[in-house]
């Protein structure tokens, strides 16, 4: 889970780099949603619905919709809608 903004910018900006594609711009979060918690393969995972908006590359948000974002995206966690 982000703990702030600040990581959630950062994380998107190591994404973007890994991509070879622009950072995003102007991160905002709109809606946040209660932490929820899971338990994955025996391993605690906490997360929550957050809406956001940012100002970035075309070909960026098509691959977050793509692969999702942060950990275990394979059990559906991370998923960008």
């Amino acid at each position: 889970m982000y703990t702030t903004v600040n990581e959630l910018t950062h994380h998107l900006a190591h994404k973007a780099y890994v991509l070879g594609l622009p950072a995003p711009r102007g991160l905002r979060v709109l809606e946040a949603g209660p932490r929820r918690r899971f338990t994955v393969a025996g391993a605690p995972r906490i997360g929550a619905q957050v809406r956001i908006a940012m100002d970035a590359d075309a070909q960026f948000g098509e691959a977050l919709r793509s692969w999702g974002l942060g950990l275990d995206t394979i059990q559906g966690f991370g998923w960008i809608r």
